[in-house]
Order: structure tokens, then C-alpha cells, then sequence
């Protein structure tokens, strides 16, 4: 019987990589987004930010059984346009998707990466009415 476990740490958790990593500022956790809802997603960056390479994701949480994560999606809904707003602020503009075969109304973890470095992740709820 084999009782060894590893941890995975992915390189982009590297203290090295701190001063590249995203803090989402707005919007807040548990913020509502609608069905093609247009909004922006204000983060800052300590170092450097490199405008071509910041995306906003968006994945839906999965459900387990034994071993084995099922239904987890991984939607990227913008990042096209990136702008500083202030001293190491930065807004990346997003579009919700508008197909409820992708994206079905609840909970999904919102990320913005940079450089391949991901935030934290912040909690929204995608709604079936269109805010």
C-alpha cells in the first residue's frame, strides 16, 4: 500500500514571483454579474505590468467524488484592454458570457493573470437576470 503523499506547488506561488502577482480591488467578493454584463476589473501590481499580458478568468468550481474533480470550466472573459488608473492600479475590462450552455447561473472564482501569474481569486455569482 503506497502512503506517500506530494504537495503541488505551482512555480507561480514563488516568493520571486510576488512583485508580477494581481490583487483584485473591485469588484468585491460576492459581486453579481449578469448574462453579457460588460464591467471592469480594477487589481493592482506592485512591480512591473506588462498591459499585453493580463487576462480575466473565470472558473466554475467543481464538484468531487473520491478522486476525480468533474464540471470544472475555465472561461476567459477579458483582458483585451488593460489601462492604469492610478499608482500601481490597473482596470482590464470584461465581458460575462452571454450562453447559459457555458455558464450556468452561481458561484464562479474570478482571476486576473499576469504573466501567468495568477491573483487571488475573489468569489462571484453569475445571474440568470440581466443586471
Amino acid at each position: 500500500m503506497e502512503l506517500r503523499l506530494k504537495a503541488f506547488r505551482p512555480p507561480y506561488l514563488d516568493l520571486e514571483h510576488s512583485g508580477s502577482r494581481p490583487r483584485i480591488i473591485y469588484p468585491t467578493s460576492q459581486a453579481k454579474i449578469g448574462y453579457s454584463q460588460r464591467f471592469s476589473v480594477r487589481f493592482a501590481v506592485a512591480g512591473n505590468v506588462s498591459l499585453d499580458a493580463v487576462v480575466v478568468t473565470t472558473v466554475a468550481p467543481p464538484f468531487n467524488t473520491y478522486s476525480f474533480s468533474m464540471n470544472q470550466r475555465l472561461l476567459v472573459i477579458g483582458g483585451g484592454t488593460v489601462v492604469k488608473v492610478g499608482n500601481s492600479a490597473y482596470a482590464a475590462q470584461a465581458v460575462a458570457s452571454g450562453s447559459r450552455n457555458l455558464v450556468q447561473a452561481g458561484y464562479y472564482m474570478l482571476f486576473v493573470v499576469h504573466q501567468g501569474i495568477l491573483s487571488e481569486g475573489i468569489w462571484v455569482l453569475t445571474t440568470i437576470i440581466r443586471i
